[in-house]
């Protein structure tokens, strides 16, 4: 299978054990740390991950975009998985940043206990997933 292909597919699965990661443990920082109000609990939850697949699908598909540059120039194996590990930091970081400012007002409670689950969540499936990128084929 083309290298390429196959890294979009593993980052699909990327992209799924992230925001399931991502909703989860952010939205149990909001019902912790925000105070009560019309729904607690499991919509917070819900909503967590509703939105952290509807807001990662972007920097995953930039984070994918980027490793197929890096695949076609020629990197692969270690060299290529510190690459994807570095390139996911920087675009987690980013989205961090992105939910403190912009969407962190609502949750001013939990937001930067939500931005450190964004980072959190984003690199724990690459690394999940490191065995499959550094395969050199």
């Amino acid at each position: 299978m083309n290298k390429q292909v196959k890294t979009f597919f593993i980052f699909f699965g990327v992209w799924i054990i992230a925001s399931f990661m991502n909703g989860i443990s952010s939205g149990i920082c909001i019902s912790i740390f925000c105070p009560p109000s019309h729904d607690t609990g499991a919509g917070y939850i819900a909503l967590s991950v509703l939105l952290s697949f509807v807001l990662s699908a972007p920097l995953v598909g930039l984070l994918w975009l980027l490793s197929a540059i890096a695949i076609s120039t020629g990197k692969k194996g270690d060299l290529l998985f510190q690459f994807m590990l570095k390139t996911a930091l920087v675009l987690a970081l980013i989205g961090a940043i992105f939910f403190v400012l912009c969407l962190g007002n609502e949750f001013k409670a939990a937001r930067y206990a939500v931005g450190f689950c964004i980072i959190i969540s984003a690199i724990t499936p690459l690394l999940f997933f490191r065995k499959q990128f550094k395969t050199d084929e």
